[in-house]
């Protein structure tokens, strides 16, 4: 029924009974970049995030586990759907990024979607729940390590080339230690600060090596230390990151989003226009496209259908798209283009709030 009623609306195109994301997913789907390759690919990169994201003896201790889903038992229960689960998650995730984006700057051609971590988050809980149940029910897993470890060093080793994207926030909170290393990293080498897509052999080689010696220091921690303690010392570890994830966005905010022109004028006409309900018309030329000036794109989307607009982020209002001479019961008109109307405020890049009737 919702695919006949976005018919009807937006007609039958793939366009309108989807969304232009979700048509553009779809249509992936069909073209080259999207393959059984860079599926697994995708898959394997984000069991690299689950290791890295995890403090990585966490998860090499998660696998010692496996062998006890076979074991008839109430914990064996909860190893099958938490096991499950995790399955399931890598499958969609790698299934929802697989060919979504153009070929990146990196080694593997295969590699042709995009990490983004805030969909793995959601099971990393897990991995330490399981973990904590090997070190203080099944210290016997201690010596069942031999190949969890050969597993996790072969799929940091393949997976590496993850570092090669912006592991930053708010994408990427958990692994966002790692997109601070690289950015030091390329800083040390380059000479500037680069938080984009961005090949680097000095950044691959020397973060590579580290993932591999982390894995190494866990199988010593494993065997030698009191994994009490290590558990204190990465609850420690992890509030810093917490920490450096709270000043990088705020500083982000502070920067993209508070003093961002089109936030402000969305306070601005939210305080002007406070205790009613306006019907803005945003001109329908001013979409995002490529090489549009980010500060004067009023939205992106697909007309009504998933559409953002910075601006009316704070308004309380009705918002349209549309065109500029269809003004039938619109009170305002939002353009970066010179109209034949009473101008109310404009910006210092030129963004124009028209009035269109007194109310």
């Amino acid at each position: 029924m919702w695919v006949i009623r976005n018919g009807l609306l937006f007609g039958f195109k793939l366009k309108g009974i989807l969304s232009e994301n979700q048509a553009g997913e779809s249509i992936s789907a069909l073209s080259g970049t999207y393959t059984l390759e860079s599926f697994l690919t995708l898959f394997i990169f984000y069991l690299a995030y689950y290791i890295l994201s995890s403090g990585i003896f966490p998860f090499i201790l998660t696998l010692t586990m496996v062998r006890n889903m076979f074991k008839k038992s109430n914990l064996s229960y909860f190893l099958i759907i938490s096991f499950s689960t995790i399955l399931f998650t890598l499958l969609i995730m790698a299934n929802h990024n697989s060919g979504r984006l153009n070929r990146s700057p990196i080694l593997f051609y295969w590699f042709s979607g995009k990490v983004i971590g805030r969909y793995a988050d959601m099971v990393l809980p897990l991995i330490f729940l399981i973990s904590f149940i090997v070190i203080f029910l099944y210290r016997s897993n201690f010596k069942k390590i031999k190949y969890p470890v050969i597993i996790t060093s072969l799929i940091l080793l393949f997976s590496s080339q993850i570092i090669l994207f912006s592991l930053l926030p708010p994408n990427n909170q958990s692994l966002s230690w790692v997109g601070f290393l690289n950015i030091f990293i390329n800083y040390i080498f380059y000479g500037k600060l680069i938080t984009e897509k961005f090949f680097s052999w000095p950044s691959l080689l020397i973060l590579t090596s580290l993932f591999l010696s982390l894995v190494f220091i866990s199988v010593y921690l494993i065997k030698k230390i009191n994994l009490k303690k290590i558990l204190f010392f990465l609850i420690i570890v992890f509030m810093m990151i917490n920490l450096s994830n709270y000043g990088y966005n705020y500083i982000y905010n502070e920067k993209y989003l508070a003093n961002n022109e089109q936030m402000k004028l969305g306070l601005w006409f939210n305080n002007y226009d406070s205790n009613k309900i306006s019907n803005v018309l945003i001109d329908i030329r001013d979409k995002c496209e490529d090489g549009k000036d980010d500060q004067l794109a009023l939205y992106c989307g697909y007309l009504n259908i998933q559409t953002t607009t910075r601006f009316g982020f704070w308004m309380n209002d009705n918002i349209f798209i549309g065109n500029v001479n269809e003004i039938e019961n619109i009170d305002y008109i939002v353009s970066t283009y010179d109209l034949d109307f009473p101008i109310l405020y404009k910006t210092k890049n030129e963004i124009y709030v028209y009035k269109i009737k007194s109310k």
